[in-house]
């Protein structure tokens, strides 16, 4: 069974933001999504449980990626 995983810290070393910066500028969109969300999201070894689409799709937004690059589905991996 493949496991979800999420790959915005290497979103976020691609744009040069830090997940504070990521949180504001999501506010600054008017977005509300709690930066602890965010947090958990940028631990690329912890399997995602799941995924709150408006969180993603903020991030998405705000990053000017596809959600494709900010999740991965692999197998094998613990």
């Amino acid at each position: 069974m493949a496991n979800a995983f999420s790959r915005l810290k290497r979103v976020l070393v691609a744009h040069k933001l830090s997940v504070p910066e990521l949180h504001r500028r999501i506010q600054r969109r008017g977005l509300r999504v709690n930066v602890k969300s965010l947090y958990r999201l940028a631990d690329e070894h912890k399997p995602l449980e799941r995924l709150d689409l408006r969180v993603a799709g903020a991030i998405c937004q705000v990053c000017d990626v596809p959600i494709s690059e900010l999740i991965t589905f692999e197998t094998g991996r613990p």
